[in-house]
């Protein structure tokens, strides 16, 4: 199952909850934006916030 499988197959309370838990943020250092979000094992994870990086997330087995 890929993240967007995961994402996909959630019922409204359990998206709703996912979409709360979003945070974007700036990294100091390089002023780049980047996501912080809860993975499917409980784990943060955080993305560079652009299309593609987004779209690989999406794509990868979790």
């Amino acid at each position: 199952m890929t993240n967007g499988d995961w994402i996909r197959s959630m019922n409204d309370d359990e998206l709703a909850a996912w979409l709360h838990n979003l945070c974007q943020f700036e990294s100091e250092k390089d002023e780049e934006w980047w996501i912080s979000m809860i993975d499917k094992q409980d784990k943060q994870v955080e993305i560079r916030d652009s299309y593609e990086d987004l779209k690989n997330w999406l794509g990868e087995e979790n």
